[in-house]
């Protein structure tokens, strides 16, 4: 079972630095993503699964399989209650 997600339509993201910011034009906010969230957002905005980005975390962060499946895990359903993801729907 795989899941889709996409950006809600009113966000709109630009690097500074090291960081990520989202623009919610909808809610009127600002999100500062840290390195490791800009880097979650992006490979899910390329449609990454999240067992890619788990992998990609552990080459990109060199951190355990398990705590990357967490960090993907957590931050995901951060996004989505924060509204800038779309429900996950299973395929």
């Amino acid at each position: 079972m795989s899941r889709t997600r996409s950006r809600q339509q009113g966000v709109v993201s630009r690097r500074s630095d090291e960081e990520l910011l989202l623009l919610d034009t909808d809610a009127d906010k600002i999100h500062q993503l840290n390195p490791t969230a800009g880097f979650i957002w992006e490979k899910l905005t390329e449609g990454r699964s999240d067992a890619q980005i788990a992998q990609m975390l552990c080459d990109a962060f060199d951190v355990s399989l398990d705590q990357a499946r967490a960090d993907v895990e957590a931050t995901v359903r951060a996004f989505r209650e924060q509204g800038l993801l779309s429900s996950a729907t299973d395929l």
